[in-house]
């Protein structure tokens, strides 16, 4: 379990994490410009809720994103980050 404010170890994709994109795949969608969309890996951090940094492949890169779910509530996208490669770690945005 990680600490609160430090983000988690890597995981591999799972149903948990992809029903969390699902929810906000209209918006990353946009964001990135392809209906494309692929959950490659994650990690969390626990705040007054989760915090879920995806690393995500699109049709031709990869990008990481930043998702907040609250403890009671529905997900949202915080942030995009276009352009990263398969090798990039997932860090703090």
């Amino acid at each position: 379990m990680p600490l609160a404010g430090g983000l988690s170890e890597k995981h591999p994709a799972d149903k948990t994490v992809e029903d969390i994109v699902d929810s906000v795949k209209g918006s990353i969608q946009t964001q990135l410009g392809t209906s494309n969309v692929t959950v490659i890996s994650y990690k969390t951090q626990l705040v007054n809720g989760t915090n879920y940094f995806v690393k995500v492949r699109t049709d031709n890169s990869y990008a990481h994103i930043r998702i907040y779910k609250p403890f009671s509530g529905s997900a949202n996208l915080v942030r995009v980050e276009n352009g990263k490669t398969k090798e990039q770690e997932i860090t703090y945005f």
